[in-house]
């Protein structure tokens, strides 16, 4: 099954990750992964401010999606660096949407 999955993620048919904590799902529309990351970046009245992503406010940005994925997709954007978990633990960073002057 693996070799499967493998050729099926090299084709870009399926998104199969290695990461140990995300290998227990395999996406099977890769637009899916595109919508979830949109949701983080474009959120209308979006909850993160000053590119901070407080992990209380995760049901906010994806309302539409079951509330126990919202670790795994978490997870997800620190794979593909769109966020990154700040040392608190409780906090992810979004790079993109640091504002442009330094908060004081």
């Amino acid at each position: 099954i693996f070799r499967a999955v493998q050729f099926l993620h090299d084709l870009g048919t399926i998104q199969y990750f290695t990461n140990e904590y995300l290998k227990s799902r395999v996406v099977i529309n890769p637009q899916w992964i595109v919508d979830i990351m949109a949701c983080v970046v474009s959120v209308k009245d979006s909850p993160i401010k000053e590119g901070r992503l407080k992990h209380q406010d995760i049901n906010k940005i994806w309302k539409d999606y079951p509330e126990e994925l919202n670790s795994w997709l978490l997870r997800m954007t620190e794979e593909y660096d769109l966020t990154f978990p700040m040392e608190s633990k409780k906090v992810n960073l979004v790079p993109c949407l640091l504002p442009e002057k330094q908060p004081k």
